[in-house]
This record gives structure tokens, sequence and C-alpha cells, in this order.
């Protein structure tokens, strides 16, 4: 059994929508309702935690029941993340961003049975392009067979989990995802779980506009 902290708190500035792009509708239904919808098919999924800014929260009151609670984010994700983390009770976490509405249950199944012998683990994808790093002094192709475009969800042991925000919060450390957390705190028992390139994350409107079209094709 796990629990699951589904964070929909972010600013999403860049979609220009003026209003959080979880809410935006792809054929007629919420972002933030497709992934939900998906946890809720799982009969592993104790509870989710939806962490929300607190003036949208009154337009969620009718997503919560007894598997659903609505709670207010904080400033940053790692702050939500502990936010939503408190309310938690099972011991495995999945953190999922509600902004990726294209996720598989088939891949959330893989990432749980990686856990039997893991401190954390995250879907992921592995890198298609080139990628070059560029510094002041010279320009560097990395090595693409070692590079995975990161996703989420990501999965976490609860204590690990605790611990590591705990600490993160007296160090001033902020992570880019929840894995580096563990990563800077020493924990080395950590998998990427080979997940779908359609497990996109909606940032801008051409974003909008390819979920819609995989949502659509059923991809």
């Amino acid at each position: 059994m796990f629990d699951v902290i589904l964070l929909m708190a972010g600013n999403a500035q860049r979609t220009n929508l003026g209003y959080n792009k979880v809410f935006y509708q792809i054929l007629e239904k919420p972002i933030y309702l497709y992934s939900l919808d998906v946890f809720l098919e799982m009969e592993e999924c104790a509870r989710i935690i939806i962490v929300a800014k607190k003036e949208e929260i009154p337009l969620l009151r009718s997503v919560e029941n007894n598997r659903v609670l609505v709670v207010e984010g904080g400033p940053l994700r790692q702050d939500s993340v502990y936010y939503g983390l408190k309310h938690t009770t099972q011991p495995l976490i999945l953190i999922h961003d509600a902004a990726r509405p294209n996720v598989k249950k088939e891949d959330i199944i893989k990432l749980v049975a990686e856990m039997k012998d893991a401190d954390g683990a995250a879907l992921g994808f592995p890198v298609q392009d080139t990628i070059k790093e560029i510094t002041e002094e010279q320009l560097q192709t990395l090595e693409r067979s070692k590079l995975w475009t990161i996703q989420t969800p990501q999965a976490i042991k609860r204590d690990i989990l605790m611990s590591c925000l705990s600490k993160a919060q007296i160090d001033q450390f902020t992570a880019y995802d929840d894995l580096q957390l563990l990563e800077k705190y020493g924990y080395s028992h950590l998998k990427i779980v080979t997940g779908s390139k359609y497990n996109l994350k909606v940032t801008t409107m051409e974003d909008m506009k390819l979920a819609e079209w995989m949502i659509g094709e059923g991809l």
C-alpha cells in the first residue's frame, strides 16, 4: 500500500492562462483529474493528499472523500511535499506532479515493485537527443547513454523522505526533485524505472496541445 502526494500549488506562469494550468480542460476534463483518477483506480493506493494553493482549495472540495484530502501548499515545491507528507500514514509515498496528466497505471505498478529493495525510485525515460553542457571555458558533449529525463511519480519510503526534508530545512537546501534529497543525504539505493515518453509535464500552451493529442489518441 502507498499514499500519494499530488502537487498542484505551483504558479504555472509559462502557460499565460491567468489561472492554474492544472484546471485547464483537456477533452472537457481538468488536467489534474487525469492523474487523480489513475491513482483512485488502484487498490494499492490508500490515500491521496492534494496539495494546492489556499485560494484554490474551495475549487477542489468536490473531489474530497475518504481517500482524497486537500491541504494547503507552501511557497516552494519542496515545502508542499512536506506539508502533504504530514498527512500521510503509509510506509511508501508516491509524489506526483498534477501537471503530468498522462501517467499510466502500468508504469506506477512497475515503480512500486522496484521499491522492494530501494530507498527511492522515479519514473524516467532515456535521453534521445544529444546534450551539450555550456560553460564559459568550453562546450562539452555529455555521454547520452548515461542521461535520463526524470519524471513523476517518484517513490520514497516515508521515514526517509521525512528525515531528508527535515535536514534540508535546517541546511536551507532546495532540491530539483525528490530523489535529489536522497542523493544529498547519502542514500544510494535509488532506481530509475523506465516509463513512457508520453508522461509529459504540461508547462506551455504547446504542451497543452500535445497532451490533448496524446490523450485523445490513447498514447
